[in-house]
Order: C-alpha cells, then structure tokens, then sequence
C-alpha cells in the first residue's frame, strides 16, 4: 500500500487501485455468503419472502475472452502488459417488490454485486456493486420521498476528439436526496435537497472528484387553464479535494407561459446566474430574458413533409469581468423543423428530419437532418441505411466539428435455430473542427459483428452464449486498426 503524498498543503488520496484489490476479494466472498445465506429461504417461484417484503434474487456468472482489454490502437499498446486475457465475472442482482411500512409510505431496495477478476492482468480486476433504497410517503396534497445510494462502476473515457483513445475509469458515487411537494388546487410547491460524491481510482482522472450539493426551490401556479407562472431558485455548491477549490452557484428563475393554441402558445423567461469562486472570491453575474412562440408551429404548406417553426427574442446582460462593464445584446431564436415518414412499400420505410436551430446560450447555429431506408427482408430479418450531419460538440469536448455519418445494420433473428440472433453494423464517419485555421478532417470507418444465443436449460436457469467483434480504423492513426474480439460464455439463475 503506497503512502499518501502531500498536495497543496493537505493529504492527498492514496493509490486507491491497491485498496480495491483488497475489496475484490471481499466482494467474492460475499457473493458466496450472500448465496448460501439466502438458499434456505428461497421457495419453489421466483420471489421469496424476507422480512415484510417480496424479494427477487439472480445470480449470475461469465467466463469470458478479451483479445484487447485495452481497447487500444496498435501504436496505443504497452508492450509490457498483455494485450489479451481470460477473466470471470460472479454476480449476483437482489431487488424488492415496493413493500408499505405505513398505510401511504413504501419503501424499495436494490442492490447488486460483482467481481471481474483477469486471469493475468491483475491490474484490471474490479468489484463492482451498487445498492440504492428509495422511500415515498403520498399524501392528498403533500408528497415526501427520498434516495440514498452507493455504486462503483467503470466508465470508458475517451480523450477529446479522438473516438478512438478509449481508456478505463473506475468511480466511486455515493447519492442521497430528499423532496417535498405539495399541490394545493392551483399551486404546486416543490423542494428537493441533493447530494453527490464522485471518487475517481486513477490519479489521471482525480481531478474529477467533487463532492456536490444541490439545492432546490419552485412555486408553480396556474391561476387558468391556458396560463402557467413558474418561480424557482437553485444553489449549487461543488467542492474539488484535489485542488481545494469550492464553486457556489445560484440561478434565478421566472417563466410564464401563455398556451393559446393547440400546439403552444407564447412564453416569457428570466434567469439570472450568479456564480462564485470561493478560493478567489470572483464574482460572474448572467441574466438572460427570452420570449416569443414556444412550441412547434405547423406550417401546412404541403402534404409532405410535415414542418413545424418556432420563434423568440433572447435578451442577455453579463458583466465583463476585467472592465466591470454589464453587456447588453439582442438575439433572434429560430427553431425549423421537417420530417416525415413514407411507408414506400409493406416492407420498405423511408424516414427522415431536418432541424435548423440557433442557440444564443451557446453561441451556436446547428443544421441536422437524418435518412433511414429500412428494409424488412422477411419476419425476422432487417437493414438499414442510415445518414446522420451535424455540426456538434465531439465527446463533450470544448471543440466544435462538423460531422457526417453513414451507416448500414443489419439483424437476424432465429438464425438457423431459435434465439440465435446475428447483428451487422458498419459506419463511416468524417469529423472536422469548424474553428481551428487549418482543421484536420477524421475519417473513422467501424464494423461490428455479433453472435448471441439464449437457451433455457430449466424454467430458472438460462446459457448465454455471445461473440462480438469490432475494427475501428482512423486516418489519426498510422498502425493499423483497433480490433477486439470478445467471447462470453455465462449462465443465469433466477431464484
């Protein structure tokens, strides 16, 4: 176990991944107790009884073989590391049937548990669980409820504007939350307090650990039929242990909305942000006021396709930080849509949409439009072509790209026996930065194909048998494709 290093003036956190071996090897053994210790109470249908409550149990377990458990390009990949591996996963799913404890309140319990243990690299073995109650009391007028939740999981991250640099991020979230509402005729009051804790295992990825608070308040009152009136504030609080670094911020909120048509009407809103840096006691204010017609206007033009066209003002005030200057600017907001649906034949579909939006909050005008042609071979087989334009945001990042997609599918289902299903798909995607001076276009070309096999061997017990293979391939990368084969052979028990 390494010791803890020294950052900022406090304790930083340990190497974690070592602390999780030792858990993995408690998480196996409590999937063994929990199994034997439940055993005795199980009864001849698929719920038990324990306690005041109905439970049902699953237990599960996958032998499996990864050909790049890294998911990694051919230049990506740690020579001293195994590229393939073996591993086995032991799992077990409990969950209740909502049980009263009192004539108006319920209580519900899931949980699960799991361990993904490699047969060569230790590095990558993983518990996983989660556990999560949830509590309602209903009354006429006056709801209260709440969550209290832990679960460890693993996400793939991937690295800006690079579909293809996929890497493992093990987080630990803990949740909790209470509400209140109460609905009085007209008026409808709602609270709600949340909290959030985020631990990240690779140090890469700890500046990713917050710990979140979320405050809630909204009064909503529709005094007629077509006229609804909406108050609300919300405070954020997020704190950064790595940096020891708290942001607060509060929004402001006032809506009113006018439905005098069957598909919307006309709406006003005001949001005022406020946000401070702790650390540096900076202050940034925001306030943004839209109104006009809010919802989709039907142009009945033509037949086809069917159009639809919203419109509104934006009005924003933010303070300039370094002159203390409050900017005031006007935006227009449009919204066009067009989409349809021709049923060209029994078998064959033609489906499509186009959307032109402008966004003043995010400073961005986006053109989308789709097309599928599905064709339905025969009752259990299926293609597609699919095409897909966007200028979008890639992966969450920053980065703004205009991306144009192809794609084919194909499924077949009771393929040569009964739950034997094939699955084909193969994209072509170009992704190019719309604001850098000389962009670099991507063009990524993927295919993946997959077997899978349910057969029940008993009314409980089920095998499970799937391949899957996928090539990615990107001009980005000069050593070949990232290819992965995976097999999993695994059974399931209901109890």
């Amino acid at each position: 176990m390494r010791k803890s290093t020294q950052t900022n003036g406090r304790e930083s956190f340990p190497e974690r991944s070592d602390r999780n071996r030792v858990a993995g090897v408690l998480v196996r053994w409590s999937c063994a107790f929990a199994f034997l210790l439940l055993l005795p109470s199980l009864g001849h249908a698929q719920t038990m009884r324990l306690g005041m409550a109905d439970w049902f149990l699953q237990a599960k377990t996958d032998v499996a073989y990864d050909s790049n458990v890294d998911d990694a390009y051919p230049e990506e990949e740690d020579p001293d590391r195994e590229k393939s591996d073996f591993y086995w996963m032991p799992a077990l799913t409990l969950r209740s049937v909502p049980w009263v404890m009192a004539p108006r309140t319920t209580f519900n319990v899931n949980a699960g548990i799991a361990y993904q243990d490699y047969f060569v690299r230790n590095d990558l073995d993983t518990e996983l669980y989660n556990a999560q109650l949830t509590f309602q009391t209903a009354n006429p007028r006056l709801t209260l409820g709440g969550m209290a939740g832990t679960e460890y999981s693993i996400e793939s991250s991937a690295d800006e504007y690079k579909p293809g640099g996929v890497s493992r991020d093990p987080i630990l979230t803990h949740t909790a939350n209470v509400f209140a509402n109460l609905l009085y005729r007209a008026l409808r009051v709602e609270t709600r307090a949340d909290y959030t804790q985020e631990r990240h295992d690779y140090e890469e990825y700890w500046e990713g650990d917050n710990d979140e608070t979320v405050l809630f308040g909204g009064i909503t009152l529709t005094p007629v039929p077509k006229l609804s009136l909406l108050a609300s504030w919300e405070n954020t609080t997020t704190y950064y242990p790595l940096s020891d670094e708290e942001e607060e911020e509060t929004v402001y909120t006032a809506d009113a909305t006018l439905n005098l048509f069957a598909w919307g009407g006309f709406y006003y809103n005001w949001e005022r942000t406020i946000t401070i840096e702790k650390l540096t006691d900076a202050t940034t204010e925001e306030t943004i006021t839209t109104f006009g017609l809010r919802g989709a206007i039907p142009l009945e033009l033509l037949r086809h396709p069917q159009i639809s066209y919203s419109l509104g003002v934006s009005y924003e005030e933010e303070e300039n930080e370094e002159t203390g200057v409050v900017e005031k600017t006007w935006k227009p907001v449009h919204t066009f849509t067009a989409s349809d649906d021709f049923q060209i034949s029994k078998s064959l579909r033609l489906a499509g949409s186009a959307t032109w939006k402008n966004d003043p909050d995010e400073d961005e005008i986006s053109f989308t439009y789709t097309a599928e042609l599905e064709h339905q071979l025969a009752p259990n087989i299926r293609h597609a072509l699919t095409f897909t334009r966007e200028p979008e945001p890639t992966f969450g990042s920053t980065t703004k790209t205009d991306t144009s997609t192809y794609g084919y599918n194909f499924n077949w289902s009771d393929l040569v026996f009964k739950n034997l299903t094939l699955t084909l798909v193969a994209t072509y995607e170009e992704s190019t930065p719309l604001e850098e001076m000389l962009p670099e276009t991507e063009k990524t070309t993927t295919y993946t194909f997959g077997l899978s096999h349910t057969r029940p061997l008993s009314r409980k017990l089920n095998r499970i048998v799937t391949y899957r293979y996928t090539s990615e391939n990107s001009n980005f990368h000069d050593y070949g494709a990232n290819e992965r084969h995976q097999a999993i052979y695994g059974f399931t028990y209901d109890f």
